[in-house]
């Protein structure tokens, strides 16, 4: 019997998952085990024969499950109901870091906040402020841009707006929330490119917001820590040279560059309100000069330049039309080689499904179909990701909306079961990655610098 076991069980692999959530505050970072119970956590794996067995995870102690008994073959991490995650890791670390104390609470009605502001870098056109406070998840800028009762050249003014409208959680002091307010003065580099970049900050450790009540915040404002510059060379034209690689007919829309100072090196995308900030529409030359910033953030923040363009994409079906906007992204960390400005990573080329062209408005791909593609021509990626998109008719409009992801390391991959709807009509989105020199197979949640992301948009298609 007990050969009869063994025989059986070869080729079989266990699959231990853990996780730990961290939580990043004011006064350093929390801890606790991650929260592993869901019932989708588990894996589908592709058989040799074709088929798909489904298992399910068993909650061992807190942040730890396994998964017993995985057959051979490629093998896919499902969490939650729309994350899949190729691994052939024994061991997967589910870990993953947000900013804030998790309880925040948010208004539910008009907020008003009077902000009454001495001490001004004086007052110019296409100014703004900016509000971070870590513990409450704050990070806001352009709040009361231009529309501030602050006279032009001006030190002091006074400026109201809704809270509620800014979709923030509540700061609140008696929780120990702090609160930073910057001036983003309107400075220009080269000859007539505008960026805003911090000049003044204050520290103002008293502001307790309450929903639907009023609150009256001093701000006196002073030099906002030591000034740094740097000098830029963007190469806005090979950003949108890349638009016509992200899918059929797309056009680039905007791309902004930006300086930020990073809170937390797991949660890059979550930045403090931008140290610089300049925007370029299409058909920008090139942009070189020296932009400067003030930085009162903590010094163990690390500084990040962060360039970023927007995709847009004519969307038709169900005899509807709708427009979507892809992002591409590439941040690091500044050094002495930041102010070259360029994209370099592009997006992954050729995105078949079954073998045909995915720009094809492909029907009846199933519900597990291949979809392939090849490396991107420029850069080098060190995963995929591939977002389904759903587009459904309501009232006359396309809707269209993430409903899935599957993150891999390899350029093509048979779709798993329950990626796919019957009956729904898709996009896929194929995006190459790069995080840093991380693990993406053993931590999928963990991100690093630099960060790349470029992608791809097919023609709708259905299962």
């Amino acid at each position: 019997m007990a050969d009869a076991v063994l025989e059986e069980d070869a080729g079989y692999r266990d699959v231990l998952i853990f996780g730990t959530h961290t939580r990043i505050l004011e006064t350093g970072r929390t801890s606790a085990p991650a929260d592993l119970t869901d019932p989708a956590l588990g894996m589908q794996v592709e058989l040799a024969d074709g088929g798909w067995r489904q298992l399910r995870a068993t909650s061992l102690d807190a942040g730890l499950s396994s998964i017993t008994n995985v057959p051979a073959g490629r093998a896919f991490l499902t969490y939650g109901p729309d994350i899949f995650v190729e691994t052939a890791a024994d061991v997967v670390d589910l870990s993953f870091s947000q900013l804030g104390r998790g309880d925040v609470q948010f208004a539910t009605a008009p907020t008003p906040v009077t902000l009454n502001f001495t001490g001004l870098e004086p007052w110019a056109a296409n100014e703004y402020f900016g509000v971070t406070s870590l513990n409450a998840d704050v990070f806001r800028e352009s709040v009361l841009a231009s529309t501030a009762s602050i006279p032009l050249g001006s030190t002091t003014g006074t400026g109201t707006f809704d809270w509620a409208a800014s979709r923030h959680g509540l700061i609140d002091a008696t929780r120990g929330d702090l609160s930073l307010i910057t001036q983003h003065s309107a400075r220009v580099v080269g000859t007539t490119t505008l960026y805003r970049a911090i000049s003044r900050a204050a520290t103002v450790n008293s502001i307790t917001l309450q929903s639907g009540q009023t609150t009256s915040v001093a701000v006196p404002l002073t030099p906002a820590g030591p000034l740094s510059s740097l000098d830029i060379d963007w190469r806005t034209t090979d950003w949108e040279a890349l638009a016509t690689q992200t899918g059929l007919g797309a056009t680039l829309s905007r791309q902004t560059l930006s300086l930020h100072s990073l809170p937390g090196i797991t949660n890059f995308l979550r930045v403090a309100p931008g140290l610089v900030f300049l925007g370029a529409n299409p058909g920008a030359a090139p942009i070189q000069g020296t932009v400067s910033w003030n930085n009162p953030f903590p010094a163990a923040w690390p500084v990040i330049v962060y360039q970023r363009a927007f995709f847009s994409h004519r969307v038709v079906a169900l005899g509807l039309e709708s427009a979507w906007v892809q992002l591409a992204i590439d941040a690091s960390e500044l050094g002495p080689l930041s102010g070259m400005l360029t994209p370099r990573m592009g997006p992954p080329g050729a995105v078949r499904i079954n073998g045909e062209d995915a720009n094809a408005n492909l029907v009846g791909v199933g519900l597990t179909p291949t979809v392939s593609w090849s490396a991107p021509a420029l850069g080098t990626a060190t995963r995929y990701q591939l977002m389904l998109i759903e587009a459904t008719a309501s009232a006359g409009q396309l809707d269209l909306r993430p409903v899935a992801q599957l993150l891999t390391r390899a350029t093509s991959v048979r779709l798993p079961p329950g990626f796919l709807v019957p009956g729904s009509t898709c996009v896929l989105w194929v995006g190459a990655e790069t995080w840093g020199t991380n693990d993406l197979e053993r931590k999928p949640f963990e991100v690093g610098l630099p960060a790349r992301v470029v992608g791809v948009m097919t023609q709708p298609f259905t299962p």
